[in-house]
């Protein structure tokens, strides 16, 4: 418990650290890291499609979520022993519907090493509406707006306790004309087993683009497993490009072949919200669902499918 406190402690100091150091806007800095505030584009790609990781509070920098560690930590894939399937539907508020097909290949038995390979992709559709000119009056035109992403990686464990890993992105998207952009994710992984209970800390830089053209963040995460409890414990220290800083926060329980989960995400903002959700894991398949409440707009509802052998 000491070791965990410990890593939880650093884990809160480094970033807040990094961003004073970089001088980022949450404390009235200019570098340049944080140059050109709100040119970022791609923002679609901050969605945490699995309801898992969703319902936890979007922890998933040290916490292995199958195929849907490929967007928040590479590095996990590593710890994939099974091939998968996934399948995950998100409604939103507005009419915004957002769907996600992934998969996961594990190759440790064929390699002998721990190595883990992953694909997904995604579609956003926001619907369609009708345009406004600067003073309000409709011009009679209908503009929509659909997004998409395929993004394609692997991690690979270096050696017992560590693991690097990494993605490519292609995203687009369209309302009065299509843009499209390259990107990437890199990860690792550092494991450490205490008696029946197991640590990982986890770092991320993500969404890494030219010209800040991607919606980049860096992510360092806790993850703390108490066996003998059948609970986890996640924190995520995340630190946006151009945003602030802010914490997540998840717990899950076990209870036979049922996971109970609760989460909070954004914590150090006054948009922090709460989120809660539940589970089912057999042999063959898992079934996940996620209720997550944004305060003044309605409610959004995420259910995840696996399939795994």
């Amino acid at each position: 418990m000491k070791n965990f406190l410990f890593v939880l402690i650093f884990n809160f100091q480094f970033l807040i650290f990094s961003a004073i150091s970089i001088g980022g806007p949450a404390f009235g800095g200019n570098s340049l890291l944080f140059a050109g505030v709100g040119t970022q584009e791609m923002k679609f790609l901050r969605i945490v499609p699995g309801a898992r990781t969703a319902a936890l509070g979007e922890i998933g920098t040290a916490f292995l979520n199958g195929n849907y560690s490929l967007t928040t930590n590479p590095a996990l894939l590593s710890g994939i022993n099974r091939n998968e399937i996934s399948f995950t539907h998100i409604e939103y508020f507005a009419d915004v519907n957002y769907e996600f097909l992934g998969f996961a290949i594990s190759l440790g038995h064929q390699l002998k090493k721990k190595i883990g390979l992953a694909g997904n992709l995604v579609y956003l559709d926001a619907g369609k509406w009708d345009e406004r000119d600067l003073e309000g009056v409709k011009t009679g035109k209908t503009l929509s707006y659909q997004a998409g992403a395929f993004c394609l990686g692997g991690g690979i464990e270096i050696d017992k306790d560590t693991s690097f890993g990494l993605n490519g992105i292609f995203a687009y998207d369209k309302i009065n004309k299509s843009a499209q952009y390259f990107g990437a994710t890199i990860g690792a992984l550092y494991g450490l087993p205490l008696g029946n209970n197991k640590l990982q800390v986890g770092f991320a830089a993500q969404n890494l683009g030219r010209n800040n053209s991607l919606p980049t963040t860096f992510a360092l995460g806790t993850t703390y497993e108490f066996q003998n409890l059948a609970t986890t414990i996640s924190l995520d220290s995340i630190l946006p490009v151009n945003e602030n800083f802010y914490l997540n926060l998840g717990i899950e329980k076990k209870v036979k072949s049922l996971f109970l989960r609760a989460g909070l995400n954004r914590i150090g903002r006054k948009e922090m919200r709460y989120s809660i959700g539940l589970g089912l894991f057999t042999s063959t398949f898992s079934f996940d669902y996620a209720y997550v409440p944004f305060q003044d707009l309605a409610d959004t509802h995420r259910i995840s499918f696996t399939i795994h052998h």
